[in-house]
């Protein structure tokens, strides 16, 4: 049974692996959408993000607030929410704290901070595969102007 196979697979192998045809190779291509913090301000914050979840499409929601400090002039690992992110999908407001004197600078709706979230930087990386993942990063710039 076995010689059979051998016989019928061994002249259909050769020629296609000589004959120059073409293997199919899938490159995956990926898009990546981060948010960032950068705070060109003089100032030492805190910021917390508060956005309301609904896990289970139940319409029952659940709160959550994420924070983290940022030193001035730095960027953000992350956290920042973006225009249709999956993690921020009921996205309400930040709070922006002064880390020294641990005073409120300011509260910024959902809207005023996708009005002022700036253009996406664009960043292209090849991958192992031939593809390539393009990141979109987006920067919400924090000076001293907005405290004022």
């Amino acid at each position: 049974m076995r010689k059979k196979y051998i016989k019928f697979l061994l002249p259909v192998l050769i020629p296609i692996c000589f004959s120059g045809c073409v293997w199919i190779h899938v490159n995956d291509d990926f898009e990546e959408h981060l948010g960032y913090f950068k705070n060109n301000s003089s100032r030492n914050i805190y910021i917390q993000c508060n956005s309301f979840y609904d896990y289970d499409n139940s319409g029952a929601s659940a709160y959550y607030a994420q924070g983290f400090n940022l030193a001035k002039n730095t960027v953000s690992e992350g956290g920042a929410p973006y225009p249709n992110s999956y993690y921020h999908p009921y996205f309400e407001k930040l709070l922006i704290v002064d880390t020294d004197t641990r005073k409120l600078l300011k509260i910024i709706s959902a809207a005023a901070y996708l009005k002022m979230l700036g253009m996406p930087e664009i960043k292209v990386v090849k991958n192992k595969d031939g593809g390539q993942t393009i990141y979109y990063n987006y920067y919400f710039v924090i000076t001293d102007e907005l405290f004022e």
